[in-house]
């Protein structure tokens, strides 16, 4: 999963999104290759927190369904 989001000032959105589109093409693994975009996100603590803890529960539900944690 590869998160970004128009207010990044680290990283230009374009890249990530050209990042996941390679890995996508590359992978021959099976698993899912995300991109999170959100356009008032960017690479610091940007968003309000109720926005932030969505983020971070949709990478972690991502992660743990990767990793096949049982619920």
């Amino acid at each position: 999963m590869l998160v970004t989001g128009d207010s990044d000032t680290q990283c230009d959105p374009m890249l990530a999104r050209k990042m996941a589109a390679q890995l996508q093409w590359a992978t021959t693994s099976g698993r899912p290759i995300l991109l999170h975009y959100r356009a008032e996100a960017g690479h610091l603590a940007t968003l309000p927190l109720d926005a932030t803890i969505d983020e971070v529960a949709d990478q972690l539900a991502f992660l743990f369904a990767q990793l096949e944690v049982p619920a």
